[in-house]
Order: structure tokens, then C-alpha cells, then sequence
């Protein structure tokens, strides 16, 4: 793939296309704004200053283990342009067509397909 903006590094896919990322196991993934705009926050005097969008993202991330039982985020930042997450499946991961107490207080689904059997990397980053 030719690289659109050569002033740009070129990122290369780090993805392994034959591994299943529903196994359980830490992963470690990293998560960038679109043309690596600053949206979450500045840092100021060394220390990350969320703004409105980054407290949003993370409040979001802190709820990951509520709307995804067996999902853990171990730990995580919040940076100006991109967020880093280290997240850990766990081998007994709850069934994600169960409806879940936030489900029958909002009346919204939570988690994932219904169809899905079981919980991957990319439903959870989604």
C-alpha cells in the first residue's frame, strides 16, 4: 500500500490474519485519532489535561468491564491524539446474549451481537 501523505510514517499492519483475538490473554492495543488530531486533551506541565472528550473516553473505558464481563482493562492512558489500552480476556467469559442488569435498566443492548458465541478483540475496541 502506498503511503498518502509521505510527510506520514508508514504504519505497518501488526495484526497476525490467521490468530483468533477471541483467545483469552492480555492484549495490548493502541488507538489513534483520524489524521492524529488533537482531541482528548493537552498536555500541560508534563501531566495529561483531559478535555470534555477525553473525560468522555474515559469514563467509557472504565465501563468496559460492566458491559463486557470477563473483559478487563488493566490499565490504560489517555493521550492528546491517541489512547493506549492493555485489555485481559479471560478464559471464562460471561455469555454475551445474556441480558445484562444496565440492558434491563435502559432498556438499550449492551455488549455485542446476540449471534455471537463468544467475545473477540475487535467487538470490545468497537
Amino acid at each position: 500500500m502506498v503511503n498518502p501523505d509521505p510527510l506520514l510514517p508508514h504504519r505497518k499492519n501488526l495484526r497476525l490474519p490467521e490468530f483468533d483475538y477471541s483467545q483469552p490473554g492480555a492484549y495490548y492495543v493502541t488507538i489513534v485519532t483520524q489524521d492524529r488530531k488533537t482531541l482528548f486533551g493537552q498536555v500541560v506541565d508534563g501531566e495529561m489535561v483531559l478535555n470534555d472528550i477525553g473525560k468522555m473516553v474515559k469514563e467509557v473505558i472504565d465501563q468496559i468491564p460492566e458491559h463486557y464481563p470477563g473483559i478487563n482493562v488493566e490499565l490504560f492512558v489517555v493521550m492528546p491524539n491517541h489512547i493506549h489500552i492493555l485489555f485481559h480476556l479471560s478464559d471464562v467469559l460471561a455469555d454475551p446474549r445474556v441480558c445484562h442488569r444496565d440492558q434491563a435498566k435502559s432498556g438499550q443492548p449492551q455488549g455485542v451481537d446476540p449471534t455471537k458465541e463468544q467475545l473477540s478483540l475487535l467487538e470490545i475496541v468497537h
